[in-house]
């Protein structure tokens, strides 16, 4: 029973959110099983934990910047400092749309996670909605005064089954 006895205390532990613990690979076929079993599940976890980790710090710099730009804008003006008040207000309207849709991104990666996405499905055409991402991509970097090239390397349609918004998203 000791492999059982290990395999409860494993389990305890990452209970507690100890995601090295793992079980010796020993003793009868069917508690080797179980502790290779646990041990995968405790791999795919803590690999989970650390893209969440990865993610959840790629979010705050996506959203530190707007707001830092938008608390640029608003004391520029604040200060007297701005010559053109309607160029500041069409910057700070980008970064209030950038904002919203960072957080609708993150509503979606959170319907995705609890399995509540539901999507519907239909033909697209992904080379064309490449290109559609493509030219926003490029209007956005315009707008930052850098220049984008986008040059298609598929030469027809690319017919898929998909969801054509959350494609494009």
């Amino acid at each position: 029973t000791r492999p059982l006895a290990e395999l409860a205390t494993a389990a305890r532990g990452a209970g507690t959110g100890d995601r090295t613990v793992r079980v010796r690979e020993e003793g009868p076929l069917e508690f080797q099983e179980a502790a290779a079993a646990f041990n995968e599940m405790q791999g795919r976890i803590a690999r989970f934990d650390a893209e969440r980790l990865r993610t959840l710090a790629a979010v705050g710099h996506d959203l530190r910047t707007p707001l830092t730009s938008l608390r640029g804008a608003i004391e520029a003006i604040e200060d007297g400092l701005v010559d053109d008040p309607a160029r500041y207000l069409a910057a700070m309207r980008a970064d209030v749309a950038l904002l919203g849709s960072l957080v609708d991104d993150l509503f979606l990666l959170s319907r995705i996670e609890s399995g509540a996405l539901e999507l519907v499905l239909e033909d697209v055409d992904l080379a064309e909605l490449a290109d559609e991402a493509a030219e926003v991509g490029a209007l956005a970097a315009r707008a930052r005064g850098r220049a984008v090239a986008v040059v298609p390397s598929v030469p027809g349609p690319v017919p898929v089954r998909g969801a054509p918004r959350e494609l494009g998203r």
